[in-house]
């Protein structure tokens, strides 16, 4: 029996070498293309990253370079930002004084017109005890020379 357990154990190592040979081959033709491939694109790889190494450097060279500008112009941006806020404050002073003007002017308008506008009840000829003037009739005073105000206004004499 130890011949037969030897023989069965010869034949399968036969088949198992004549499994594997193929497999092997197969495995050392592919490791050659691969070798092939990497002698043929290692140049060309090594040459790409010099191009991506000195493209890194001019970009670091424009960053720093923007970075200077920058800092440069930071005080004349810095000047036009002021210059807005103090355009944006006066134009709010502006409107702010619109504002008031509108409401003070017609008062101060009137107070001129009353102001200049009263006039001597001697230049009329009229009396200020009796409330009687030129035109004789007794009637309702009368604004003088020919103007018109609201009734109990100081142009009527009330």
């Amino acid at each position: 029996m130890g011949d037969v357990a030897g023989l069965i154990a010869l034949v399968l190592g036969a088949i198992l070498v004549g499994a594997i040979l193929p497999v092997l081959y197969q495995a050392v033709q592919t490791l050659k293309s691969v070798r092939v491939f990497v002698d043929t694109t290692g140049p060309r790889i090594e040459e790409a990253m010099k191009e991506i190494t000195e493209v890194a450097a001019r970009l670091n060279g424009i960053a720093s370079t923007l970075e200077e500008e920058g800092r440069r112009l930071k005080p004349i941006v810095d000047s036009a930002a002021g210059i807005g806020r103090t355009l944006t404050s006066l134009g709010e002073s502006v409107r702010s004084a619109g504002s008031i003007l509108g409401a003070v002017t017609p008062a101060f308008v009137a107070g001129l017109r009353a102001f200049f506008g009263r006039e001597d009840p001697a230049d009329e000829g009229v009396d200020e005890d009796s409330g009687d003037g030129p035109d004789e009739g007794g009637g309702e005073a009368r604004a003088p020379r020919g103007r018109t105000g609201p009734e109990g206004s100081a142009r009527h004499g009330v």
